[in-house]
């Protein structure tokens, strides 16, 4: 299904419920909510990016993220680019209260851009 062809739109909230109701379930909802992740990834905030992965690893690292065929649709979503929050927008600004290292390319935080 192309991103033209979905005919309803949904908040980024509905789409965490979605998220949080689909984790760790053993359903056609979890490849619904990663391909839906996927046609609106750029949309999202940093913020709920990093939300979002930060919940998949732990319910992966848990064991609590569904069925193999779930976990793996559910890896997917490590390909997609994260937008560190502190550089949204072409803004440098570290003071930003949920900065996360782990999605974060800046160099001053000790990662490295390539």
């Amino acid at each position: 299904m192309s991103r033209a062809e979905d005919k309803f739109l949904v908040s980024e909230n509905m789409l965490m419920w979605a998220f949080r109701y689909a984790l760790g379930r053993r359903t056609g909802a979890v490849d619904d909510v990663v391909r839906h992740f996927k046609m609106y990834w750029e949309d999202l905030e940093p913020f709920t990016q990093n939300q979002i992965r930060e919940e998949i690893n732990q319910a992966i690292g848990q064991e609590r993220a569904g069925d193999q065929c779930d976990v793996d649709s559910w890896k997917e979503i490590f390909n997609l680019p994260v937008i560190c929050a502190c550089t949204k927008n072409g803004k440098k600004d570290h003071r930003f209260k949920y900065h996360s290292t782990f999605n974060c390319s800046n160099e001053e935080y000790g990662v490295s851009k390539a």
